[in-house]
């Protein structure tokens, strides 16, 4: 149970708070599950950027060298359906860039992993991606 009594924060303008009380309650390790992705090294150069979806909100991005092996670990993600995204960056600026048709240049190519990844409490996925552009 947390208590804060009257008065005991204030904000940027001198503001003070009314006493609160609530109660919350921290989940145990076994609530959550682990993902382990090993990525294959790919043909380009370019660093990778890996996204990483749970129900189409973006969990975490992660820059990534192409050219060798490199194993990720998520430990203790919520429960729910995960999706990932390779993208080759070729500018190296984490994001992926759609092209400017006028200059002649084509979008970052991205490999999408094709089966969504259903994560359940207290379990452990690995997974290797070879992202093929």
């Amino acid at each position: 149970q947390v208590i804060l009594k009257d008065s005991a924060i204030l904000d940027n303008f001198a503001l003070a708070n009314d006493s609160l009380s609530f109660v919350t309650q921290a989940l145990k390790s076994a609530d959550y599950g682990n993902i382990f992705i090993t990525i294959e090294e790919t043909a380009t150069t370019s660093n990778l950027l890996l996204l990483t979806y749970r129900d189409k909100v973006l969990v975490k991005s992660e820059r990534i060298n192409g050219t060798t092996k490199t194993t990720l670990n998520y430990k203790e993600l919520k429960p729910g359906t995960y999706n990932f995204e390779v993208i080759a960056d070729k500018n190296n600026n984490g994001v992926w860039d759609t092209g400017v048709y006028l200059k002649g240049l084509q979008p970052e190519l991205v490999y999408i992993y094709p089966n969504p990844v259903n994560l359940k409490p207290n379990w452990d996925m690995e997974f290797i991606i070879t992202p093929r552009f």
